[in-house]
């Protein structure tokens, strides 16, 4: 933490007792409402926003299961079975929590966050992606989390840790197996928005808001366990908004504006080629370099709903050794790229070059 971090950090200590009777105590009763005016639930929203995530999706959806009391999925236009997996998680769910579904399809990540807001109706809001996993059982279950913010009735924002996993079931990024996390279970009420600064969507909160970090990891962050074209569609997507939010209308370069032509340029500049299976070879050649295989191999050591998955003797995901060291990764429902037979200029391709040319990128 810099300087001013730490200044805005004890300003905010400071002043928040102020700002709270002020701005929260004296209209709490017009606050603590849904985006409609209609009081809110005691209870817990979770808003999961979803594209092409079909592998972890039922896992997240049934972990939040006996935590939330609502569940608010927004599909931004996914073209794979996630919206039809949410649709029967409804059908078999619906009697024990209440399931919402939104179809978004190209809206922006922050739009579909303000959605979220929308249709949240109950006080505690979590901000849940379709790759977050919760335990459910034993020392991490989330439920004791939901035992505590229940008898809380202060505005604030809560920092969950978590632990990750990247490419498959057993690997994660360089010294990246647990990091602190975000503040993505909040007290609700209409002075919270969603903004997007750079290439990432933010929670914005009033100074009122107390911030406080949990320090059991909860649930298991499923990263990189996602399709070839989910990783290579994130991987240009916030590049992509963050270069956006650079320029305005009137000065924003041709190739910024569209997303399609932004995507094409980036993968002949950085992988030399623009044809899709061309890039997913490419692309985990270069995405498995910073990965290593994780310690924790135990089954106990994951969600009790993901456990029979950790199990399989061939899961979907699997990285592939050469030398004793990785060299790609295979997706199995991937038939295109099971099936595909690298052209020499793939075989000749060096990770390295890539790897330049995104500190060009960067500069």
């Amino acid at each position: 933490m810099n300087t001013m971090d730490r200044l805005k950090k004890t300003l905010r200590v400071l002043i928040r007792p102020f700002y709270k009777i002020i701005f929260y105590e004296l209209r709490k009763g017009s606050l603590n409402v849904s985006r409609n005016g209609e009081p809110l639930k005691m209870g817990i929203t979770a808003v999961v926003a979803m594209k092409n995530e079909e592998y972890t999706l039922p896992f997240c959806l049934k972990g939040l299961v006996g935590f939330a009391d609502q569940v608010v999925i927004i599909d931004n236009g996914s073209q794979d079975n996630s919206l039809h997996l949410a649709k029967e998680f409804k059908k078999e769910c619906g009697h024990l929590i209440v399931v919402d579904i939104i179809e978004m399809p190209g809206a922006l990540l922050g739009d579909c966050r303000e959605a979220g807001l929308r249709a949240t109706k109950y006080q505690w809001h979590l901000r849940w992606d379709a790759d977050m996993i919760a335990h459910t059982d034993g020392e991490f279950n989330m439920k004791k989390l939901r035992i505590k913010i229940l008898a809380d009735k202060t505005p604030r924002t809560i920092q969950l840790p978590r632990m990750n996993r990247s490419g498959d079931l057993f690997h994660v990024h360089k010294n990246k197996e647990w990091d602190p996390g975000e503040p993505i279970l909040m007290w609700f009420n209409k002075d919270i928005e969603y903004k997007e600064f750079g290439k990432f969507d933010t929670i914005l909160v009033p100074l009122y808001y107390g911030q406080i970090k949990e320090h059991t990891n909860y649930y298991l962050h499923c990263s990189g366990l996602k399709s070839d074209i989910n990783l290579i569609h994130r991987f240009h997507y916030f590049t992509w908004r963050e270069s956006y939010n650079l320029y305005n209308d009137s000065n924003r370069p041709k190739y910024i504006e569209s997303y399609e032509t932004f995507v094409k340029e980036r993968n002949s500049f950085l992988f030399n080629v623009t044809e899709s299976d061309n890039v997913k070879y490419r692309y985990k050649r270069q995405f498995v370099q910073n990965l290593i295989r994780t310690n924790s191999l135990q089954p106990e050591d994951y969600p009790k709903v993901f456990r029979e998955e950790v199990k399989k003797n061939e899961p979907r995901f699997e990285m592939i050794y050469r030398n004793n060291q990785i060299f790609s990764r295979i997706d199995r429902q991937d038939i295109e790229t099971c099936n595909y037979t690298p052209d020499e200029a793939d075989i000749n391709w060096n990770p390295d070059d890539f790897f330049n040319k995104l500190s060009m990128e960067k500069h």
